[in-house]
């Protein structure tokens, strides 16, 4: 069994990673940026992922997943403790 031809990557075979386009698998959701500022970083995605299912989100959990964890990661880096001598 043979796999559908994949014109990105034919298109952009032997070029560098920055070079290609990214695909971006990322939920832009506001609200999930939200409930992680709200949760003080605890919403885990299975309860973000039913959340979003409720306001209409038609995408995957494993898409959810990662969104959350970017987003829970860019909160975590805006509070780091800073110890000054």
């Amino acid at each position: 069994m043979g796999s559908k031809p994949n014109r990105l990557n034919d298109e952009y075979a032997g070029q560098a990673p920055s070079r290609r386009p990214h695909n971006n698998r990322y939920v832009k959701s506001p609200e999930v940026e939200e409930w992680i500022e709200r949760s003080n970083g605890k919403l885990r995605a299975d309860k973000a992922l039913e959340k979003l299912l409720l306001l209409g989100y038609g995408g995957s959990e494993r898409t959810t997943r990662r969104a959350v964890a970017r987003v829970k990661k860019d909160y975590r880096l805006g509070r780091v403790p800073v110890h000054r001598p």
